[in-house]
């Protein structure tokens, strides 16, 4: 049997370190410190020592790279798309999720994502109590509007980055083991058609 071991790479702290991402143009790596609400980039030829850090007033949940801009990224904030400045950490809002329901809007938080070959721009939202059924799967297309894509199911945490495959006419979603909801199998899916 294979031994593997594993040693520190950088000294995060972090209170729940997220969404790593590697921009190869300056040779940067970010991820998020969701519970801190903080942004780390790291430029690895000078190491953890010169790490920028953007402090901000609410979670940063994902981040996605901006074709020939270096001085941005895009993020899933607390409740909505924005553009993060890296530099000044200046949050450009984009669009923010409303729920019919708008008492849910205080009981979520933006979770996961991806922006498909479309440019759609797709996150997954998830119960602050990891326990309510309430965690869905959102779409913004550029148009203004962020569009409930969930087709009525719903759970705690809607985790993963989303799938496309098909030519994107199925989209399957899994629920992580850690929805109290979910039954014996530890992954379920969510199906949206035509997405």
């Amino acid at each position: 049997m294979i031994a593997y071991t594993a040693e520190e790479w950088l000294p995060a702290e972090a209170g729940l370190g997220e969404s790593p991402l590697y921009r190869p143009e300056d040779d940067t790596f970010f991820f998020v410190d969701i519970k801190n609400c903080r942004v780390h980039s790291v430029p690895l030829s000078r190491g953890w020592a010169s790490r920028h850090t953007i402090q901000l007033d609410e979670p940063i949940t994902r981040l996605d790279l901006v074709e020939g801009r270096l001085d941005r990224l895009a993020v899933l904030t607390r409740r909505g798309f924005a553009l993060l400045d890296t530099t000044s950490g200046a949050l450009e809002r984009i669009a923010d999720l409303r729920h019919h329901d708008a008492e849910l809007d205080g009981k979520i938080r933006m979770n996961d994502g991806g922006i498909d070959v479309r440019g759609r721009w797709w996150a997954t939202t998830m119960a602050l109590d990891e326990e309510s059924k309430i965690g869905r799967l959102w779409r913004y297309d550029g148009s203004g509007k962020v569009q409930d894509m969930s087709g009525g199911e719903m759970a705690a945490v809607v985790n993963g980055v989303v799938v496309w495959f098909l030519f994107f006419t199925l989209l399957s979603v899994l629920r992580t083991a850690t929805d109290k909801s979910a039954s014996e199998t530890p992954a379920h899916s969510l199906i949206v058609n035509n997405c």
